[in-house]
């Protein structure tokens, strides 16, 4: 019987790994740290869940360099935000070297829908990142949404409290955030192939620049 070689099987989770075959395509993030903390970056075609005490401690300053990078691969692709918790502020974004024009969004929809909204934006292929805030949905529609993530290459953000940290999750990257002295701290707690790793990042914006929220 011939030997059959793990390695050569897509989608089997590998646990622990240094094979970067078990690894999904990258963008990198922007910060030197969590890049070597994620082995090079965001995964693409991936649900992403960060989890928070509470709005407003710089977690959207770590994913401006990542929309950026995505719009410079596709810049006809939109960016969807889904109730975000504070209206968000297009001089910022153009500070920010972000177009606001390909920057769509909703606010105040309760959890069925908004859950239903990032579904639909991860499955349209229009989007070239959804950014949600979802403090409260099922295993099974977040494996939707993962589900969707795979099939599209899409990259999806959920903000979520950190209340959900023991609660089951299909996303492949959770991290925690928490701010540390001027820094923002990154607790990856979990994700592909590799080990949990903490990392501080600096997000001060420059004082010239208004927050995005």
């Amino acid at each position: 019987m011939r030997a059959i070689d793990p390695d050569n099987i897509p989608n089997v989770w590998r646990g622990i790994a240094g094979n970067a075959r078990a690894r999904a395509p990258v963008v990198p993030t922007g910060y030197a740290a969590l890049d070597d903390a994620l082995a090079g970056g965001w995964p693409t075609g991936e649900l992403i869940e960060l989890l928070t005490q509470h709005d407003g401690i710089g977690e959207l300053g770590l994913l401006l360099p990542l929309m950026r990078a995505l719009k410079q691969e596709c810049s006809e692709n939109i960016v969807l935000w889904i109730n975000v918790p504070h209206e968000l502020k297009a001089v910022a974004l153009i500070q920010h070297g972000i177009e606001p024009a390909s920057h769509w969004y909703a606010r105040n929809l309760n959890d069925r829908d908004a859950a239903y909204c990032i579904e639909a934006g991860v499955r349209s292929r229009a989007c070239a990142m959804i950014v949600g805030w979802l403090p409260r949905t099922s295993t099974t529609q977040l494996r939707r949404i993962k589900l969707g993530c795979a099939e599209t290459r899409t990259i999806c953000v959920l903000f979520r409290p950190n209340a959900v940290r023991a609660c089951p999750s299909p996303a492949g990257l959770r991290a925690a955030l928490a701010t540390h002295d001027s820094h923002l701290r990154i607790e990856v707690f979990k994700q592909r192939a590799l080990q949990p790793r903490v990392v501080d990042v600096s997000l001060q914006p420059s004082s010239d620049r208004a927050h995005v929220l």
